[in-house]
């Protein structure tokens, strides 16, 4: 995001909110670790099955630039991540921890992921070099999220290190949000991807990259980039008593929840605040609903639908309410 000069014309706003967009998948289907995230099931969510065009008008007028391909495969060394979601997948799925076919792909998905992140770091150098000028602030959102009241750009200016929530951290740092000073982009966004293959093909190993070895989920391996690269960060507590984080990052994770009539239209819900913390209020959206995860948080009263990759697994509908009471109050 470019600073904006005084007075700008309905063409110069434009350019100053302008930013590359790294644009999820292409080809037959995408790759997502929660199904819900995305219109995977023909559920028929508002914008979810836009194609290249579709993605630029709706970005439109301050679509710049964006990378558009299929899912690649990453190849992983499982042995260098002795961590990495074992927990998660070791007492299902796996023989060992190097014999987890789940695991990897879990964590294939994750470097894919990161890779994204430096392809769009990539695209904002390309910007710059093509424009003769520089972003000051840059902000990463992910393809679900949902924005509950407007950025105010004079608060978003002035910060001074990477600011992210502070909420289902997990032993590490948020990673669904993030904004932060341009001088810090590379040794941030753009360190993560370079940071993974280093921890898999350095022989010997970096020392540099010993914490992210030990890793266990995405959020540490978030938290070690910034660590191993002295980049001041802030957490932002939200509803906790620090509601300036709503100026800087009013978003929150959305899910795609069907229509209860076949044929109809579904629609984007909001997740608890147990798992992701909302911004103050007033909200310009008007968010209806909230999807409540059982194992998160109580459970309010009402109908539950069954998440489409593990029926076992638990999700309630519920109108939202900042007052429910979390199972897990460590991790908020």
């Amino acid at each position: 995001m470019e600073r904006p000069g005084q007075a700008p014309s309905r063409e110069g706003d434009a350019e100053a909110a302008a930013a590359p967009v790294q644009q999820p998948l292409t080809g037959d289907h995408g790759v997502f670790n929660n199904p819900l995230t995305a219109d995977v099931d023909g559920t028929q969510c508002r914008d979810s099955t836009l194609g290249v065009d579709g993605v630029k008008w709706a970005f439109a007028p301050y679509f710049r630039d964006a990378v558009f391909g299929p899912h690649v495969d990453e190849n992983i060394t499982l042995s260098r991540w002795p961590s990495l979601y074992t927990a998660q997948h070791l007492l299902y799925d796996c023989k060992t921890a190097n014999d987890c076919p789940k695991r990897r792909t879990h964590i294939a998905n994750v470097v894919s992921q990161m890779r994204h992140q430096k392809e769009c770091v990539e695209l904002i150098h390309k910007r710059e070099k093509a424009t003769g000028s520089r972003y000051d602030i840059v902000v990463k959102v992910r393809d679900n999220t949902i924005a509950l009241r407007p950025v105010v750009p004079e608060k978003l200016f002035s910060i001074r290190e990477v600011v992210l929530k502070h909420c289902n951290w997990w032993g590490g740092v948020h990673d669904k949000v993030m904004a932060l000073p341009r001088e810090y982009l590379e040794s941030s966004l753009g360190a993560t991807y370079p940071s993974m293959l280093g921890v898999m093909n350095d022989d010997p190993p970096n020392p540099k990259y010993h914490q992210m070895t030990r890793a266990e989920n995405t959020e540490q391996v978030v938290l070690f980039t910034l660590t191993a690269n002295r980049v001041p960060f802030r957490q932002m507590e939200f509803e906790i008593g620090d509601r300036a984080g709503a100026d800087y990052l009013p978003f929150v994770d959305g899910r795609c929840y069907p229509s209860a009539d076949p044929g109809g239209e579904a629609r984007w819900c909001i997740v608890s605040h147990c798992k992701d913390c909302w911004p103050s209020a007033p909200w310009t959206y008007d968010a209806t609903c909230e999807i409540a995860v059982t194992g998160q948080e109580v459970p309010p009263p009402g109908g539950t639908v069954a998440n489409r990759e593990n029926a076992s697994f638990e999700q309630t509908l519920a109108v939202p309410d900042p007052e429910r009471e979390c199972l897990k109050p460590i991790y908020r």
